[in-house]
């Protein structure tokens, strides 16, 4: 009897589960970075791990162990980190993640920021619309710097602990929580002081929502395109804005873009590959789209206007942003002469200045208010042992009475504290040390023993 070899034709299975990419086609796309976190808490392990997978896929990526790699970064191993992802994903969108096929168009520095930001709102918007938790790839570029949505400066600073935290190979939590505290950073804290991106950024408001716009559609436009670009040809560009009457001549284009001659020479040139800061100022002046200067078929995009006159100033705004630290100094030195409680954080918050940058700028102030601080801290605390010293010898007493034996297990169990605290240890020593000096050593177990028997 012929036997009959039955074979399912059974749908290829990916090796990794096959989630989507968030808001492709949108300022918030989704950056490769937090696709790759996203994919990891799916799984219920780490990024490193899922790293571990798409190394194995191949010839090894990132094998330097100096530190967490960039995916987003415009490079050649992002690139191949992600056609790896998207095909153990079976999802080919996964390509649109990222800056990986920019690698050779525009350079790595000043694209990417080092720490991460986040905007609160967008966090709390996303859970309004039932949008998993991700990072918008915007949110990484180092010319962002606030919410084209919300008009906020972008958070770099967890409002509970105040760090700050980098791409980690360990982050398992959700992304919209402190990777240190685990503490949402959709919520702000009441009355913290503003860091220094806040206060450096107060007045480049125009110039800062103008960038942010141009970054936002740059986004929305190559997250719907996986396919390398051409390179970039800002000779025509410049060319371009000079016949259209926007400038007078390339010196006169370089002064509205806010760069130097010699910068914009090179880039025209083609010595070296700008970066995505410098071309988002070419393009503003050209009144061209980003993404059109490095896909042609997204010239047509339409464009914002012309450029804000505040965006050739920046470089004189932020050298105007200076205080009176003479009376700033003057001040602190009174509060301190006065008796009155000055601390770091009370300064910073009622002049309006970063604690850290107000910490560097006055000089031997700082060591003065710091040790003021440091010794009514150790006057409160002297207080507060002095105080349960009292409650631990009412303690001792009270168990004895009760025929049990007074250790410092049973007294901190009896006054419901940690026995084993600073705290506690010091109490129970100066406790020891008076009911010594009275001439009542404390009864142990065995001397309570045979005075019952």
């Amino acid at each position: 009897m012929d036997t009959i070899d039955y074979k399912l034709d059974r749908p290829k299975r990916s090796a990794l589960f096959s989630i989507a990419p968030i808001g492709l086609g949108t300022d918030s796309a989704e950056s490769l970075e937090s696709y790759t976190c996203r994919l990891a808490q799916a799984h219920f392990t780490t990024r490193h791990a899922v790293e571990q997978v798409v190394n194995g896929a191949g010839a090894p990526l990132y094998v330097d162990k100096s530190g967490p790699p960039r995916l987003d970064a415009p490079t050649e191993v992002a690139h191949q980190f992600g056609r790896r992802l998207a095909e153990l994903t079976m999802r080919q969108d996964v390509l649109c993640l990222g800056l990986g096929r920019l690698a050779g168009r525009i350079s790595t520095m000043h694209t990417l920021r080092k720490y991460r930001a986040w905007c609160g709102d967008c966090f709390c918007d996303a859970r309004a619309a039932s949008v998993p938790p991700h990072l918008p790839l915007v949110w990484s570029l180092a010319d962002y710097h606030r919410c084209v949505k919300h008009g906020q400066v972008l958070e770099t600073q967890c409002p509970c602990c105040n760090r700050q935290s980098v791409a980690s190979n360990s982050w398992s939590w959700a992304i919209d929580h402190c990777p240190w505290c685990n503490k949402d950073l959709a919520r702000r804290r009441q009355g913290a002081t503003p860091s220094l991106p806040h206060l450096a950024r107060r007045h480049d408001v125009e110039v800062d929502m103008f960038g942010a716009k141009v970054l936002a559609e740059f986004v929305t436009e190559i997250s719907q395109i996986s396919e390398s670009p051409l390179a970039c040809d800002a000779s025509a560009v410049v060319h371009s804005a000079i016949s259209r009457g926007l400038v007078r001549h390339s010196a006169d284009f370089a002064d509205r873009a806010g760069l130097s001659a010699s910068t914009l020479h090179t880039v025209v040139k083609g010595t070296n590959n700008p970066s995505l800061v410098i071309l988002m100022r070419i393009a503003a002046v050209a009144d061209v789209s980003l993404a059109g200067m490095l896909y042609p078929q997204l010239a047509e995009v339409e464009v914002r206007g012309p450029p804000p006159q505040a965006l050739r100033e920046v470089g004189r705004l932020r050298q105007n942003r200076t205080h009176d630290w003479n009376v700033i100094r003057q001040g602190a030195a009174n509060a301190l002469a006065s008796g009155q409680d000055v601390t770091l954080r009370k300064l910073a918050r009622e002049l309006m200045v970063d604690q850290s940058y107000l910490a560097s700028r006055i000089g031997n102030l700082r060591s003065e208010i710091v040790q003021q601080g440091r010794e009514k801290r150790k006057a409160k605390r002297s207080e507060q042992v002095k105080a349960l010293a009292v409650e631990v010898t009412r303690a001792r007493g009270a168990l004895v009475a009760q025929s049990l034996a007074p250790s410092a297990r049973q007294i901190g169990k009896f006054l419901q504290v940690e026995h084993t605290s600073p705290l506690m240890r010091e109490a129970m020593k100066i406790a020891s040390s008076q009911s010594s000096t009275l001439g009542t050593p404390p009864k142990t177990l065995s001397a309570h023993a045979e005075a019952s028997h």
